[in-house]
């Protein structure tokens, strides 16, 4: 739920889509996953969580998970946070890919 929130929560008041996937993922011994994660070689359940909202920075990127980081107004920085510590007890592991697009000003 938190995912698709912050999906919804990019895409803003514009039109656009949140697409929610799940597909069966091998992970092999090389594997380089974002932030360090790391898994042992094996078959995963993968859950796909992508949205056409405007991107993170980098800088963004690299503080996501972190409790209490939020670039929102109203926000608490716990939603992140929370889906990790889920996803790291049923040993698991988040890869994050974000393309930020530039913001036009006419």
């Amino acid at each position: 739920m938190n995912l698709v929130t912050n999906a919804s929560e990019a895409i803003g008041e514009r039109a656009g889509v949140i697409r929610v996937t799940t597909a069966r993922a091998r992970v092999g011994p090389d594997a380089h996953l974002t932030g360090g994660a790391s898994l042992p070689p094996g078959d995963y359940l993968k859950l796909e969580v992508s949205d056409t909202g405007k991107g993170m920075t980098p800088e963004v990127q690299t503080r996501i998970f972190d409790p209490f980081f939020t670039t929102k107004s109203t926000g608490h920085g716990l939603g992140l946070a929370t889906v990790q510590g889920i996803v790291r007890s049923h040993f698991g592991a988040i890869n994050v890919v974000s393309f930020a697009r530039p913001r036009h000003t006419f």
